[in-house]
């Protein structure tokens, strides 16, 4: 066994008895020049493109070359970390010559090998440390001054490879794991979403008799279902945001859902809730059990329609609408109904240069809705809360591996970079 020794770093613990400690601002060099438009064609990077945790930019990333705004410039070899939100781990290591967002330090490695730098400051010494250091609330953001201090575990060159190398295997094998994990979830959704379709659009009987909807995107709908539009089936309303200057107005009992809380079919409770005050004084709508509510103006809009169904008295906020139905409709069919349909709200309903991607209201009001009598409803709803709780507990279960598998992976880079395994 190895010998150990006190690093003086109460982050760094222990570590072995020939490695040596230097500060981060005596191993790289900070890249500090800005420019404004790209002229040249380089690709920029921004906070978004980079994966939390993994070293690596999205997926999704596609090379941006000509970006209009202020930037700083990176070298191949450079290492990369977000300062903004440093709890999000967003770091990598430049394969090129770039441009990214004046949020990142741009990191020049002297005497240390790049790969090794950048699995130590994705460890969670390094990221809980610097952490603890933001200032802000809304956009905390760590500062160089505190950071340049950091005492950075220096083993000597070929153990540093040695660790590179262990790393880059074992994180590969992981992320393999992960990927499989989250493509099997995604199968699962889609496999979700299809049911749904197929319930709420074609019914239960195979065999029924069908006709022709009239709307291309449904297709043929069972004889006896009928087609409407969204704005006869009852009344829609909105919500407000209390003052959040009144503290009288907050940290109440009843609960106060913005699409943050759309994450589920039903609604039993929210991250933030008000008062009776707040209702009594901004004249607050006490939205119903059983109602369903949706949201018109979010992000999230760009790929999903956030829709649920309350199982208490809540109120909302101006981005989500509730609507109080008829006797005649199942609210629980409906949202069913509404996240079959979810790619075709998406594509035909968003409203055309909003700066957030938000439902046009006037357009979804003649959102076709196609539906049979109230008892085929309550059947369709219990088959698929049921079909839906057997998808949602594989989903959970994979989500729950997923997450053991990335603790896993911090703790490996965390014992690896710092000596507490010998490699």
């Amino acid at each position: 066994m190895r010998e150990m020794k006190d690093s003086g770093d109460e982050w760094l613990g222990h570590i072995p008895e020939t490695w040596t400690t230097i500060k981060l601002k005596h191993c790289v060099k900070l890249r500090t020049e800005k420019t404004g438009h790209n002229t040249e064609a380089v690709p920029y990077i921004g906070l978004e493109h980079v994966s939390s945790n993994t070293g690596k930019l999205c997926d999704s990333y596609e090379e941006i070359i000509d970006f209009d705004g202020e930037t700083l410039d990176f070298k191949s070899g450079d290492v990369l970390f977000g300062k903004l939100r440093p709890y999000l781990a967003k770091a990598f290591i430049a394969e090129n010559n770039g441009r990214c967002s004046s949020e990142f330090w741009v990191m020049n490695p002297i005497g240390i090998y790049g790969r090794f730098l950048l699995y130590y400051i994705l460890s969670n010494s390094f990221i809980s440390n610097i952490d603890h250091s933001t200032f802000g609330v809304k956009m905390p953001r760590a500062e160089w001054e505190y950071a340049c201090n950091e005492r950075i575990p220096i083993p000597p060159h070929n153990e540093q490879l040695q660790i590179v190398n262990y790393l880059d295997k074992k994180c590969a094998e992981i992320d393999a794991l992960i990927a499989a994990k989250e493509k099997a979830n995604s199968l699962l959704k889609e496999q979700r979403r299809s049911i749904i379709y197929e319930a709420t659009t074609k019914g239960l009987d195979p065999d029924a008799p069908m006709k022709d909807s009239g709307v291309e995107w449904i297709g043929k709908i069972p004889e006896e279902w009928k087609v409407t539009v969204l704005k006869r089936l009852g009344t829609v309303s909105t919500g407000a945001t209390p003052s959040k200057n009144n503290s009288d107005f907050w940290d109440g009992t009843i609960p106060w859902v913005s699409s943050k809380d759309l994450k589920t079919d039903f609604i039993d409770d929210s991250e933030d809730h008000i008062t009776e005050e707040a209702i009594n004084e901004t004249g607050l709508i006490l939205q119903e059990p059983n109602t369903m509510i949706f949201c018109v103006r979010s992000g999230i809009l760009r790929h999903t329609f956030p829709v649920a169904v309350t199982r208490k008295s809540v109120t909302i906020n101006q981005d989500l609408r509730a609507i109080n139905l008829s006797n005649k409709v199942d609210p629980v069919f409906l949202m069913f109904y509404l996240k079959g349909i979810n790619n075709s709200i998406v594509s035909l309903y968003q409203k055309i240069g909003a700066t957030v991607e938000s439902i046009e209201m006037e357009w979804m009001a003649y959102l076709p809705v196609v539906l049979p009598d109230l008892d085929e409803q309550k059947k369709i709803t219990a088959k698929l809360i049921s079909s839906c709780s057997e998808i949602d507990s594989l989903i959970l279960t994979n989500n729950s591996t997923i997450n053991k598998l990335k603790e896993y992976r911090q703790s490996i880079i965390y014992e690896a970079v710092t000596g507490k395994v010998e490699i």
